[in-house]
């Protein structure tokens, strides 16, 4: 791989600084110096420097959350541990057991953004987030209902309503339409 290298970066520096932040996200801080030694780049400290700056956030706590918790189930763990939580996973959280598809949940503060101990019961078979999130008038709903969950009886879609966040059913008795959040069965 080294050689490749050598031979390919010699004779375009730009090259190598373009390079110089995709070879640094995929291989550690001593390859990439040996590569620019090679290359004869004197400089390279300081685009490594600004390559620690460039951090992976999280677009979607919900998803990664939910994520969590069917990778949890699929491999037949009894509890998932989710973390960072917000108040919109919290809620979700609260209609899951309400309906009985997870145990108990406690949220635990660790003054970083907080983590939650879920207790799995075994019922959950999916679980995902509908992005982007629609808005969904009360007539619409039995359609995105139906397109979403395998049966009629079957599962719960999660709506953010003005009234707070419910399910489909209890915003149909409401009477009232919203954003679509994500479903679960």
């Amino acid at each position: 791989m080294i050689q490749k290298v050598q031979k390919s970066f010699r004779s375009e520096k730009i090259y190598l600084n373009i390079c110089i932040y995709s070879i640094k996200s995929r291989f550690s801080t001593l390859f990439v110096q040996k590569v620019c030694q090679i290359a004869e780049w004197q400089w390279y400290q300081h685009n490594l420097a600004q390559c620690a700056a460039y951090r992976m956030v999280r677009c979607n706590i919900l998803r990664d959350a939910l994520k969590n918790l069917c990778n949890a189930q699929q491999a037949g763990s009894r509890q998932a541990i989710i973390r960072p939580i917000n108040p919109v996973v919290i809620e979700f959280l609260k209609q899951m057991q309400a309906t009985n598809y997870i145990g108990d949940f406690t949220i635990v503060d660790d003054r970083r953004g907080n983590k939650c101990v879920v207790n799995l019961i075994g019922r959950l078979n999916k679980c995902a987030v509908i992005s982007p999130r629609f808005d969904v008038p009360v007539a619409d709903m039995e359609k995105y209902t139906n397109s979403l969950l395998p049966s009629r009886l079957f599962g719960h879609v999660i709506f953010a309503t003005s009234q707070g966040i419910m399910d489909q059913t209890e915003a149909q008795k409401r009477h009232v339409g919203g954003k679509i959040i994500g479903f679960f069965y």
